[in-house]
C-alpha cells in the first residue's frame, strides 16, 4: 500500500526583496514565494519518496489569493498533486481557524500517513499551525525536526531535533505530524523536466465548504483572535554619539547617559 504524505505549504512575502514598506508593513506589489521552512518540509517528504519509492505526496495550501505559482513549484520539485483552498472567507483568519481549515481538508483527502509542514512562516512567526493541525486530527507530533527517517516496516518515524547544544532522537508511530526546523536540509532545485511534468499534474481548487468546513461556521467567526493593526515601530528619539579621546572618558559619559534614563 502506497505511503500517503501531506505537505502543508504557504506563500509568503519575499522579505529579502521587499520593494516598499507601508503602514501595513508590505505593499501590494511585493513578490510572494514558497515559505522557506515549508520548502524544507517538502524536501523531507521527497527524500522519503526517493528512498522508499511507493509514496504519494499531496501539497495543500489555504490562501485567498493566487497561490498557483508556489503549487506548480512544489509539483515541479516532485509532489504528485496539490489542493488549493481558495475562499474570500479565509481573509483575516487566525491560526486557530486556519488550522481547522487545513485539518478538515487533510481529513477529506482520506487516508494519510505523514503530515509535514514548516515550523513557522514570516509574519506572525507563531509556529502554531503544525501543532494545532495535529491536535485537530488527533495526531502524535514531533516539532522542529531537522531530519526524519521512515522505518523499514513503514510504521514509525524517527526524527532528529535540536535540543540546546545536543540533538534529540524521537520516534513516533504513523500517522503523525512533523514540523520542520529552519535549520533542516537544503531543498533541491527544480529541473526542466520537473517543470514540464508539473503542468500535467492536477491542482484541485476547493472553497471552504468543499474542504469540509460547515458553511454556517466559516469566516471570521471561526477565529478566536482578531488582528487590529500591524505597523512598523517608530524610533522618534535620536541616538547619541559619544566622541572622546580615551575609552575611559567615553565610558564615563556613557554611564552618565544611562543614569539619565534610569537604567
Amino acid at each position: 500500500m502506497s505511503l500517503k504524505i501531506i505537505v502543508c505549504v504557504k506563500q509568503v512575502p519575499d522579505i529579502e526583496h521587499i520593494k516598499k514598506f507601508t503602514e501595513e508593513l508590505i505593499s501590494d506589489k511585493t513578490d510572494y514565494i514558497l515559505n522557506k521552512t515549508d520548502a524544507k518540509a517538502l524536501e523531507l517528504a521527497l527524500k522519503i519518496k526517493d528512498e522508499y519509492g511507493d509514496a504519494h505526496i499531496t501539497v495543500i495550501t489555504a490562501d485567498c489569493s493566487n497561490a498557483k505559482p508556489i503549487l506548480l513549484e512544489c509539483l515541479a520539485l516532485g509532489a504528485d498533486d496539490a489542493i488549493h483552498i481558495c475562499d474570500d472567507k479565509l481573509n483575516d483568519l487566525d491560526t486557530l481557524a486556519m488550522s481547522k481549515v487545513l485539518a478538515s481538508a487533510i481529513d477529506k483527502t482520506g487516508r494519510y500517513d505523514i503530515v509535514i509542514t514548516g515550523c513557522q512562516a514570516p509574519g506572525g512567526e507563531t509556529g502554531h499551525i503544525g501543532p494545532q493541525v495535529a491536535e485537530n486530527l488527533n495526531l502524535p507530533q514531533i516539532t522542529n525536526a531537522v531530519d526524519i527517517k521512515l522505518s523499514s516496516d513503514m510504521e514509525e518515524i524517527t526524527a532528529v531535533k535540536p535540543c540546546e547544544d545536543k540533538n534529540m532522537i524521537v520516534k513516533v508511530k504513523i500517522p503523525c505530524m512533523i514540523t520542520v526546523s529552519s535549520d533542516a536540509n537544503k531543498p533541491r532545485d527544480m529541473t526542466i523536466q520537473g517543470i514540464i511534468e508539473a503542468e500535467n499534474k492536477h491542482i484541485s481548487l476547493w472553497n471552504l465548504e468543499e474542504s469540509g468546513i460547515d458553511e454556517g461556521k466559516s469566516g471570521s467567526g471561526m477565529s478566536a483572535a482578531k488582528q487590529v493593526k500591524t505597523f512598523l515601530p517608530l524610533h522618534r528619539k535620536k541616538g547619541i554619539k559619544i566622541i572622546t579621546e580615551t575609552d575611559i572618558e567615553a565610558a564615563k559619559l556613557l554611564f552618565k547617559e544611562i543614569k539619565k534614563i534610569h537604567i
